[in-house]
């Protein structure tokens, strides 16, 4: 389900309620998602719960005839976001002092890993992305780059599920749209990774980096791997 816009202004309203009377978070239906600095419903929780409970709260029911009604809400809903930290912890503990040495500047000033400060890539344009693995692809924009990535990502089976699930969760959005949903018709530039599976990409470079890295990352792909080489006459001052 998209959220509607004003959804947000009540998740602000039910998460300081939640916050106020220290429910425990198995039992909270809202959180605070400081990359878009905004309270947010959690994954899985529906509009109409989220409403139910405002509804709830504004008409003076106590908290724990609250609680009661919303008892199992969320009983059904696989914890997403507990596993895909687990992959995460798992990729972390299998790095070895070499791959994590690709989060420090190469050498060779061609080549960037995906990990260095985003912030340097503005106002430049790749040439080349290399895969974790050691593969390299020429491309020519920035969009093209995040997308062969995703798509390398995607390739794998277990990422791909992981995909599909942070998807379903809706971690990945915007205030006003989704960035990586099931379909495109929400979205102002959609890149296609695979079926009924979409990546924003109508954002300038550094937030297009900062996301890609996000997503990567609560899937469990080694994105501290991938390095970009830059066109010559975009290269960077140290």
């Amino acid at each position: 389900m998209f959220f509607t816009e004003d959804i947000y202004d009540i998740c602000k309203k039910v998460w300081e309620w939640e916050n106020q009377n220290h429910i425990p978070y198995e039992k909270r239906l809202t959180q605070w998602y400081g990359d878009m600095n905004m309270f947010v419903p959690l994954p899985g929780v529906t509009d109409e719960q989220i409403q139910q409970r405002e509804r709830d709260i504004a008409g003076g029911k106590e908290v724990w005839e609250i609680l009661k009604d919303a008892a199992g809400h969320r009983e059904n809903i696989p914890n997403i976001l507990a596993e895909l930290e687990r992959l995460h912890q798992k990729t972390e503990s299998t790095l070895t002092e070499m791959e994590k040495s690709t989060m420090k500047p190469s050498r060779n000033k061609r080549f960037r890993p995906l990990t260095y400060n985003s912030h340097i890539f503005i106002g430049t344009k790749p040439a080349a992305v290399q895969f974790p693995d050691g593969r390299t692809i020429s491309v020519k924009k920035w969009r093209e780059a995040a997308l062969a990535i995703l798509k390398d990502c995607d390739a794998n089976p277990q990422f791909h599920k992981n995909l599909l699930a942070l998807r379903d969760s809706g971690v990945i959005s915007g205030p006003q749209r989704r960035i990586l949903w099931g379909s495109p018709s929400t979205m102002d530039a959609p890149m296609e990774i695979g079926p009924s599976l979409y990546f924003e990409g109508h954002f300038g470079t550094e937030y297009l980096l900062k996301m890609l890295c996000r997503t990567l990352e609560l899937v469990g792909y080694d994105y501290r791997s991938v390095r970009f080489q830059l066109r010559e006459r975009d290269e960077p001052s140290l």
